[in-house]
């Protein structure tokens, strides 16, 4: 029995951090940066901090073909205003996905760490039996 759930350990963690690197790989090689240009905005203060909550209407350049999309971002102390310009990041292989934040491969961190502690977990167990 201790065999079969090191073997199942060992199994699990690789392939949880397989999952990971693959998250994290498949999303930095697909998307893209470029810096989108405000055509027309509308920002509402939602707290006493100045955080204001902006409805932009956006258009950027990708392969010499103009692309429009609406987003909507917080901004701190002062409101987007017409032609300031938007970090986005927009998927290699269709333009019109975009994304505000370079937030997703964060995802993949999770089944990563959890593969190598259990990795570790099962080694530790492994040399406790030794």
């Amino acid at each position: 029995m201790n065999n079969l759930s090191i073997f199942i350990g060992l199994i699990l963690g690789i392939i949880f951090i397989i999952i990971g690197i693959y998250i994290i790989v498949e999303y930095k090689i697909k998307y893209a940066s470029v810096d989108a240009l405000v055509e027309k905005v509308s920002c509402v203060l939602k707290n006493p901090d100045f955080n204001y909550l902006c409805d932009l209407h956006i258009s950027y350049i990708v392969n010499d073909y103009k692309y429009y999309a609406r987003i909507n971002k917080y901004i701190k102390l002062f409101p987007y205003r017409k032609y300031d310009t938007v970090p986005i990041f927009y998927n290699i292989n269709n333009p019109v996905d975009i994304e505000v934040k370079d937030k997703k491969y964060l995802y993949g961190i999770v089944p990563l760490s959890l593969g190598i502690l259990i990795l570790i977990l099962t080694f530790l167990t492994i040399f406790s039996l030794i």
